[in-house]
């Protein structure tokens, strides 16, 4: 249940609308894509590249790193930097993490 809807039998793209996303232990990454290509991955429910482009301007506000990482595979980055990416990916699906369990 999630805000009163069952979300058993819903598929990965219909629980990112209602506004879950998972940073995965361990990182998860995709190594042999770029930092880039798995930034897009998280915004694939999104077909506006300007909200895309807008979405990661932000995740680089809080990742500056990432934006110099950008064109490297992230299999390549470090345990830190690999997580960053992972939490920014997330971000990237444009659902408010933090605003449904009241944290800052």
């Amino acid at each position: 249940m999630f805000g009163g809807m069952d979300i058993t039998r819903r598929s990965s793209h219909e629980i990112v609308r209602v506004g879950i996303v998972q940073v995965p232990e361990g990182r998860m990454v995709y190594p042999n894509f770029t930092v880039w290509d798995n930034l897009k991955l998280g915004a694939y429910i999104e077909k506006n590249q300007n909200v895309i482009k807008k979405r990661s301007e932000e995740a680089f506000l809080h990742f500056p790193r990432l934006r110099e990482r950008l064109r490297q595979k992230a299999g390549t980055l470090s345990g830190g930097e690999q997580q960053m990416l992972a939490i920014a990916r997330a971000l990237m699906s444009g659902r408010d993490c933090c605003s449904w369990m009241n944290l800052p």
